[in-house]
This record gives C-alpha cells, structure tokens and sequence, in this order.
C-alpha cells in the first residue's frame, strides 16, 4: 500500500533558506481547514475560551492566551534549520513571543484545537 505524505508546514524544496518568521508564515499550509470539518457550534462559542462538549467537528478555532512575559530557555538548532529560521531569528523577542502563545506577533497563523476523546464516547 502506498502510503501518501501528510501536508507539510514548509515545503520542501524551501527547507534549509535563512528566513524570518514572515516566511515561515508565508509557507503555512492550512488545507486541514477545507479538508475536515470546523465544529459547527464553534462562533457561538467564541472565543472558545471555556471548557465544553464538543459534539461535532475536528477543530475548533482558538486564539491562545499569551504568555505575559515569555523569555527563551532554548530552541532546538535542528528543527530550527528544519523549519528554515536562523539562530538570529530563533533568539528574538518575536520569536519567544510567537511560541509562547502570541501568535499577533507573526500574522498568517490560524490556531485550533481539536476536541479530546470526541468518537470514544459513540458521538461523530
């Protein structure tokens, strides 16, 4: 059986490029959003910041609450090279801003969440 490779965040042929977290944005890959089913309850909801029942759907969209004040501690050279961002990049305020939960600080991101144990208990 031929198996078929996921979408990617980046495409490979921009793997290893120096660029900043405006690339990176730029290589987003969202076709999950077309390719599953969005919970129909999720704009009555929002910001769907409270616990709930998800009945229906893959994802909800989610903005995530920001750190207050997020500092680096370390990021992984390799997957930073992976996903083409440079150390320069990688040690920026910016950067500790968007992986800690801010993502207004690199527009082009959508956010999600995908409802836990959703078919264990027999709903779609």
């Amino acid at each position: 059986a031929q198996r078929t490779k996921p979408n990617a965040l980046v495409n490979e042929s921009n793997i290893f490029k120096d660029g900043d977290l405006d690339w990176l944005a730029s290589k987003v890959n969202n076709t999950f959003l077309e390719d599953l089913k969005g919970d129909p309850e999720q704009e009555q909801y929002a910001p769907n910041k409270q616990r709930r029942e998800v009945k229906s759907g893959h994802y909800v969209l989610v903005k995530p609450s920001p750190l207050p004040d997020p500092a680096l501690v370390s990021f992984s050279k390799e997957m930073a090279r992976s996903l083409g961002l440079s150390d320069e990049v990688c040690l920026s305020e910016r950067f500790a801003r968007f992986f800690s939960g801010d993502i207004d600080a690199v527009p082009g991101f959508i956010s999600w969440a995908t409802p836990y144990a959703l078919s264990i208990y027999g709903q779609e």
